[in-house]
């Protein structure tokens, strides 16, 4: 079965295609095809400009196509943005008693669902996205992950609901068709990236993924393989950016240069004599020895000298930001009743790669933090084994776990999950 996943993301557009095969109860992810393109027309999750991203998702499209040998006629997209809330919530239903008691089926659970789904008033302006179940209860009975077959005369379960803006909503879809791709769904991009880069082990002793991207930092908490959180705060790698860009009055592309400087140990830092002449605001600072690292800065108007920017100093600025950006995430982790929940920190994302953060997260939150990169592939992964194919790469785990049999069903018929439904009423 192949999958086709695009994360519209906000400095990067990806495209993963997979070919997915499942055995009994896991599944072997093969990349086909993959890409990633600068993103324009986006901003904070949301489509700001769509005659612009539209030529260049199509061109990302495209050259993933051309790596597969196959078409992209149908998707699933990453959402993303502030506007995305999550809730918790407990349903029960009363089943068929007597000797005449029936084991559970798919309609008993999708009565319990759609029961939670009422309990949660939704605001007009909002639709729901997801509902992740984190168990069933059977009478008194907890712990159920699987509840079919089964026998009882209540059936109670919980879920984590997670809700998105319908404007968002619309516009992803509409996206979609002007590229004359089918939306077979679209995928909380924080929820992805957590299920792409965590292992058996983490989800289920309880692990915090922070998945930092350019404008927001998305937060999940999985223990018992369920969701129990996600949130997001609207702070991510621009952050960084802007601070070192005010920092050294310069711009803020020069600014994202610097920070992937820094962070990649790139060949543009030069070891220099401290004689060397240096930013007047940073002649105050003492050197250890004779010699450190700079980086040299071109001057922005013609016959302007280049200056020279300590390396240190740069990333003091990212440390800083680093420790106050993992000091948020602590204090919404805490203020949500999950902090005790959490044996693992994974980062990931773009943002997960500036540096010094993991040493930053680990001091903040005392556990033993390490770098998600996309994990259970194989294939093409030399492209997606890297934090920026986090969430692109979840995406298609996302659907073996909780679309697999829908997405079967859609390959032999035209599909538009109940989620969709009210895009196709409105524009048709």
């Amino acid at each position: 079965m192949i999958v086709h996943a695009i994360d519209l993301g906000g400095h990067t557009l990806s495209v993963v295609m997979a070919n997915v095969e499942f055995k009994n109860t896991t599944y072997e992810i093969e990349v086909i095809g993959s890409t990633s393109v600068q993103s324009i027309g986006i901003r904070d999750g949301v489509i700001t400009n769509m005659q612009i991203l539209v030529p260049r998702l199509k061109n990302a499209i495209q050259q993933a196509e051309h790596m597969a040998g196959r078409h992209i006629k149908h998707c699933f997209v990453s959402i993303n943005g502030t506007h995305i809330q999550s809730y918790n919530v407990k349903a029960d239903i009363s089943l068929s008693t007597g000797e005449g008691q029936k084991p559970i089926s798919e309609a008993d659970v999708t009565r319990v669902r759609d029961h939670a789904r009422s309990l949660i008033s939704i605001p007009a302006d909002k639709n729901i996205i997801h509902i992740l179940p984190q168990q069933y209860i059977l009478d008194d009975v907890p712990g159920i992950m699987n509840p079919l077959g089964m026998t009882a005369s209540r059936l109670a379960g919980e879920f984590h609901l997670i809700t998105a803006s319908r404007t968002v909503l619309s516009n992803v879809w509409r996206c979609m068709q002007e590229l004359h791709v089918k939306l077979d769904g679209v995928v909380h991009a924080g929820l992805a990236s957590a299920l792409g880069v965590t292992n058996d082990l983490e989800r289920e002793q309880g692990v915090l993924v922070i998945d930092i991207g350019h404008h927001i930092t998305n937060l999940t908490v999985l223990h018992g393989n369920s969701v129990f959180f996600t949130g997001s705060l609207p702070y991510g790698g621009y952050y960084f950016t802007s601070d070192i860009a005010t920092e050294l009055q310069i711009q803020a592309s020069q600014a994202e240069r610097i920070k992937r400087t820094i962070s990649q140990k790139l060949p543009t830092l030069r070891r220099i004599r401290t004689s060397t002449p240096t930013h007047e605001k940073f002649h105050h600072v003492e050197q250890e020895d004779d010699s450190e690292e700079f980086i040299e800065l071109e001057g922005t108007l013609e016959g302007e000298s280049p200056r020279y920017i300590p390396a240190r100093v740069v990333e003091e600025i990212i440390n800083a930001r680093s420790t106050e950006l993992m000091v948020m995430v602590h204090e919404m982790i805490e203020s949500v009743g999950m902090y005790e929940w959490i044996h693992h920190v994974v980062l990931t994302g773009g943002g997960a790669v500036v540096s010094g953060i993991l040493n930053e997260a680990q001091k903040v939150f005392g556990l033993n933090v390490r770098l998600g990169t996309p994990l259970q592939i194989m294939g093409a992964t030399e492209r997606v084994d890297t934090p920026f194919f986090a969430t692109c790469v979840g995406i298609v785990h996302y659907v073996c776990l909780y679309e697999k049999e829908s997405l079967i069903q859609s390959r032999h018929r035209p599909r538009f999950s109940n989620l969709f439904q009210w895009v196709k009423n409105f524009f048709t």
